[in-house]
């Protein structure tokens, strides 16, 4: 059993195809950890603002509360103080 001319032809064919393969599948693997790092950054941006906001938010109504001032999120809390009158 030699070696004749369609063997080495089939030979190199695989070898190209492999190499084929090889290059796209590196191309889209590089793709896909560049769109997974994307998406992570922009998680963790969102959840750093969030965090912020959070911290903010707490600090206000630390504020108030030391303040005195009653945290309403409604905006009838100047309605409810004050002396009853008829």
């Amino acid at each position: 059993m030699g070696m004749d001319r369609n063997t080495i032809i089939g030979f190199v064919l695989l070898g190209v195809l492999l190499f084929v393969y090889l290059f796209t599948s590196t191309k889209s693997s590089n793709e896909a950890q560049a769109l997974t790092k994307r998406r992570d950054d922009s998680i963790a941006q969102v959840m750093a603002r969030k965090a912020a906001a959070d911290a903010a938010a707490a600090k206000m109504k630390d504020t108030a509360r030391a303040a005195g001032v009653p945290v309403d999120t409604t905006g009838f809390n100047l309605a409810f103080q004050g002396t009853e009158q008829t």
